[in-house]
């Protein structure tokens, strides 16, 4: 059996009294403490502020342009054209 330790901070917080209300309602329906609810909520935000960059890089606008100018399928005015190129329906690269 493997145990992780770790360590907590505690942190006093002021909550409107319907968040309460909702936070003890989810808790009970879920079958958690609120604090764990709490921390969830926390970490979520934290990751979606502080990591705002995509996660797959095939998902990234200009991801279509990459390796164009080795393919037949690289347009001759390219640069001139840039918006047309980038924004046409992107393949999926295959993973093999």
């Amino acid at each position: 059996m493997v145990y992780i330790a770790y360590t907590m901070e505690r942190k006093q917080i002021y909550l409107a009294e319907d968040q309460v209300d909702e936070l003890n309602r989810l808790a009970e329906e879920r079958h958690v403490p609120t604090s764990s609810l709490i921390r969830d909520a926390i970490a979520q935000y934290l990751e979606k502020v502080e990591q705002p960059q995509l996660r797959i890089a095939e998902e990234h606008p200009l991801w279509g342009i990459v390796g164009l100018e080795k393919s037949d399928e690289a347009p001759a005015d390219g640069s001139v054209r840039h918006d047309e190129v980038v924004d046409k329906p992107r393949r999926r690269r295959s993973s093999k």
